[in-house]
């Protein structure tokens, strides 16, 4: 890392280096997404009631909670900055795939605090999904399977 360039370390908005800064900072969120996504069942109370559970199990099904919301503030801030394209299929999965991510928390974890905070960074990229759906029809689908799926019924949005 400390011999990348200043610009690529730094959250920098430049008109040459911002999409392919947001989009490597996106991968790297994606990669840890999928290294702690074995552990995301350890957040729920409900499936994990009465059981043992390993500390260290928890502490990676909670930074598994923390990667998607960083990618859903990635993504939130890249559609600000007008960066999101509706072909890019690996930004509109990955943004998915967190927001189904953070849903299944908040389902299993109504009562628990930044509960709400949490279900309002999954509205945020699920918004930012929807305008991507304009464009793209993965992203269109992604979207409508948000909408109707029973789950997000349930929650009331903030």
């Amino acid at each position: 890392m400390k011999s990348l360039p200043l610009y690529l370390l730094i959250w920098i908005h430049t008109n040459r280096f911002g999409s392919v800064q947001q989009l490597l900072r996106l991968a790297y969120a994606h990669v840890q997404m999928m290294l702690y996504r074995p552990f995301l069942h350890y957040v729920s109370q409900k499936s994990c009631a009465g059981k043992t559970i390993d500390d260290r199990s928890y502490a990676c099904a909670a930074a598994g909670v923390s990667v998607s919301r960083n990618v859903v503030h990635i993504t939130t801030e890249m559609k600000k900055r007008g960066l999101l394209v509706g072909a890019y299929w690996f930004t509109m999965y990955t943004t998915f795939f967190a927001i189904l991510s953070l849903v299944y928390f908040v389902l299993n974890n109504p009562d628990k605090q930044g509960s709400q905070e949490i279900l309002a960074d999954a509205n945020d990229g699920k918004d930012a999904l929807a305008g991507l759906a304009k464009r793209s029809q993965a992203a269109d689908r992604c979207s409508t399977a948000l909408l109707v799926s029973p789950p997000c019924h349930r929650v009331k949005k903030y």
